[in-house]
């Protein structure tokens, strides 16, 4: 089968009234990559980060994209990439803190 992305908004939104939240391309997050973030004591952070760019010099990737595994097909499927990187199943995740 050909593998491509969807028009943003060509499915229903989530329950949040979210659309194209998993399954159309992977998204880059503001995070940097650390394997071990999460067991130091600045994960608890109201705002956490992730680690600095000096760790890994990868950031942070979440959700699955079209051609990928079923089960990374979901919003909280995280993994890392080198911010040189581009592709077709690459996109970016917009967030803004209340």
């Amino acid at each position: 089968p050909l593998l491509v992305t969807s028009p943003a908004g060509y499915y229903t939104p989530n329950q949040f009234g979210l659309h194209d939240m998993s399954g159309n391309v992977s998204e880059w997050c503001w995070d940097w990559h650390d394997a071990l973030y999460y067991a130091s004591a600045a994960a608890s952070n109201p705002d956490p980060r992730g680690g600095t760019k000096a760790t890994t010099g990868r950031r942070v990737m979440r959700g699955g994209a079209f051609g990928f595994n079923s089960w990374t097909l979901r919003c909280a499927y995280r993994f890392y990439n080198n911010p040189e990187n581009s592709g077709n199943w690459i996109g970016f995740r917009s967030a803004r803190g209340l």
